[in-house]
């Protein structure tokens, strides 16, 4: 997987056919978005994790709404609940789990600068429990049980204020820990709001395809000097605290423009979860 400059980005719509929308203005501001044959088979109950406001409640609509539709154009609705709550009907053919997490998740979107295996060697007892990264990208890799053995150990150790320690997505096999730098605050080196837009694009076949993100006029600088320093090493894309993404930096980019290529799952997912800003608070699922 790897990371290059790019001159002009061609966005592909993956939504597919769209079906006619019907737009239904709700009571208290909130917009359902969904489709005239609709046959619901499927309801979430969204409830927000913490406190939420009505105006946040109506953002949060919106998001979600935002991300569903560039899932696919199968049939939803989303309506208020009471209660500070959500309910969305899902149409035929939506994956339940796939809905539930564009709707849960927060979609915290953030880039760090990473350590190598080698750079962690002070950690020995870390680096026992974990396996070599074969793409030498993560600090190592772990399945199962010997997972689970390394968030143990971890839960025993006080955290580094220059570095984080990520897994990769769960579900992932085997999943693999970074260790992400922080700057001085401890915040990663540049995060969703320095982002314009991130859209989903051809990769070199008509089988593959590459995420193109673009970067906004005041965080062009700062990413031109990351990949200048960064030129071989690894940049963790993360979500929520999870990496996604760790491509190698191939070459310095200094129009704002890159592109991640390579062999990767759930490009889709990531475009549909990130694309349409972050929610305010995250929520919880219920049938």
């Amino acid at each position: 997987m790897v990371l290059t400059k790019i001159k002009k980005m061609k966005s592909i719509n993956i939504k597919g056919v769209i079906a006619i929308l019907l737009i239904i203005v709700l009571g208290a501001g909130i917009v359902a978005t969904g489709y005239h044959s609709m046959k619901p088979n499927s309801v979430l109950v969204l409830k927000a994790t913490g406190k939420i406001t009505q105006q946040e409640l109506n953002r949060s609509a919106e998001i979600i709404t935002q991300r569903l539709k560039s899932a696919g154009s199968r049939p939803f609705d989303i309506k208020p609940a009471g209660n500070g709550m959500l309910e969305i009907r899902l149409g035929e053919g939506w994956d339940y789990d796939l809905a539930k997490n564009l709707a849960c998740n927060k979609g915290a979107l953030a880039f760090y600068e990473t350590l190598k295996r080698e750079e962690m060697q002070k950690d020995e007892a870390l680096l026992q429990l974990l396996q070599a990264d074969e793409h030498q990208t993560a600090i190592g890799c772990a399945t199962g049980a010997a997972a689970g053995k390394v968030d143990d150990y971890l839960r025993t150790t006080e955290p580094n204020r220059s570095y984080r320690l990520s897994w990769t997505r769960n579900g992932n096999v085997p999943r693999c820990l970074y260790a992400l730098k922080l700057n001085a605050d401890g915040s990663p080196v540049l995060m969703g709001a320095d982002v314009s837009s991130i859209r989903m694009e051809r990769g070199a076949s008509d089988h593959d395809y590459a995420i193109g993100i673009s970067f906004k006029d005041d965080a062009i600088k700062k990413w031109a000097t990351v990949t200048e320093r960064n030129l071989n090493r690894a940049i963790a894309i993360a979500v929520d605290d999870e990496v996604f993404y760790a491509p190698v930096v191939k070459s310095p980019m200094h129009n704002g423009l890159c592109q991640v290529t390579g062999n990767f799952p759930d490009v889709s997912y990531f475009v549909a979860l990130t694309s349409h800003g972050m929610l305010p608070v995250k929520f919880e699922a219920f049938m």
